[in-house]
């Protein structure tokens, strides 16, 4: 429900509404496999239908510090929560990327921002897999009107949108070499292959082709999925995907008995949204939206005065968010199948790593202390409040 306040409106934030909406999901499952007496993660492989999900639960159960929880003592006491979730993915379907063979080296130029979330690795590495060569040959253009129209760096559509244009712009590129060299070397049965263009005869290597090839400009395109479109229009130049990510989340915590102070000491993140473009910089998007989503459920809020309607909490002195000492050990499991059907192979998966977060540090201080939070952010003294009512 939208609810108006007077309040100072509402900002931009990593999976809007998510974290919220499952949060109270994943609580009330935790419920049901309690009143059924079976386990969460049991529950949820009889009930959910997705293969996705159903793979990430195999996966979890061989997580060690899963299976077989730390022990704790009367003061600590540990536990551990999981709680899965999804999201959509966007694309936009008016994405351009030119790329320029020219003196031996690719440029591709796009109108598109890198906010931190890899478009410009996104874009190099697709071109370079697709050709087979170094990606120290492709040069990167980003973030100037100049350029073809970018995706809007926002909304889990930008590699959706870069990864297969890049593509389709390195397909045309490599076409136009293999006619290229046909000609010049007077190739029979010429086709490219990771790395050159075999022939009847032999094989050249993409350097022996760049060498020779005039200056070559191809524009890519991004083409429908296959999977279709969720909606069939396009709404402010995006296409929702008819696929959605899945993600698991398992975290362990340490609940301080005397002080009410969490924990989060370890987290294992399961992913499953296609190919990994670029892993390492997949890897710390991940990392990033647990750290987030630790805020979320410890230590963020907002604060406002009832009588001015200020927010108290502007600054972060007053803030409270994630430092190096709140941040776990932390891993991350890539599932890459299943999207066959979408261009690419894959989708995106920026804001799916932190929607179930909060819900799995929830889930875990219930299974530390009994006690089931149901308001965000948890802090010390709702802990010690509660765990004195269960002591009474």
């Amino acid at each position: 429900w939208d609810v108006t306040t007077n309040a100072p409106i509402a900002r931009a934030m990593r999976g809007p509404g998510g974290p919220a909406a499952a949060f109270v999901l994943e609580s009330a499952m935790y419920a049901v496999a309690a009143s059924l007496k079976l386990s969460p993660l049991a529950l949820r492989k009889a009930w959910d239908v997705s293969p996705l999900r159903q793979r990430l639960y195999a996966a979890a159960e061989k997580v060690p510090w899963f299976a077989t929880p730390a022990p704790s003592d009367g003061r600590f006491q540990r536990g551990v929560g999981l709680a899965s979730g999804v999201w959509p993915y966007f694309y936009q379907p008016n994405t351009q990327i030119t790329v320029t063979l020219e003196g031996g080296k690719l440029t591709a130029s796009t109108a598109a921002q890198d906010i931190g979330n890899g478009t410009r690795t996104v874009i190099a590495e697709t071109i370079a897999r697709h050709f087979g060569i170094s990606r120290d040959l492709i040069t990167v253009l980003l973030g100037d009107s100049i350029y073809p129209t970018g995706v809007m760096s926002a909304g889990s559509r930008t590699t959706a949108s870069v990864g297969p244009v890049a593509m389709d712009a390195a397909d045309q590129i490599i076409d136009a070499l293999v006619d290229v060299a046909t000609a010049q070397f007077s190739l029979t049965n010429a086709k490219a292959v990771p790395g050159g263009i075999e022939h009847a005869t032999g094989r050249l290597e993409w350097s022996q082709v760049f060498a020779i090839a005039p200056r070559i400009t191809c524009t890519g395109k991004r083409k429908r999925d296959p999977a279709g479109q969720f909606l069939p229009i396009t709404i402010a130049d995006v296409v929702a995907g008819k696929r959605l990510a899945a993600g698991l989340q398992i975290v362990e915590v340490e609940v301080d008995r005397w002080l009410g102070r969490v924990r989060v000491t370890r987290s294992w993140s399961g992913i499953a949204a296609g190919r990994m473009v670029a892993p390492i910089l997949a890897k710390s998007q991940v990392c990033g939206g647990v750290i987030q989503g630790i805020g979320y459920a410890l230590y963020e809020q907002r604060r406002i005065d009832p009588v001015s309607g200020r927010i108290v909490t502007a600054n972060l002195e007053d803030y409270r968010i994630p430092g190096i000492g709140d941040t776990p050990e932390m891993e991350v499991h890539f599932d890459q199948d299943g999207f066959d059907d979408v261009v690419g192979g894959g989708i995106g998966m920026s804001e799916l790593c932190t929607v179930p977060v909060a819900a799995a540090v929830g889930n875990a201080i219930r299974a530390a202390t009994g006690w089931a939070p149901q308001h965000l952010p948890i802090q010390p003294g709702d802990v010690l409040t509660a765990l004195a009512g269960r002591s009474a």
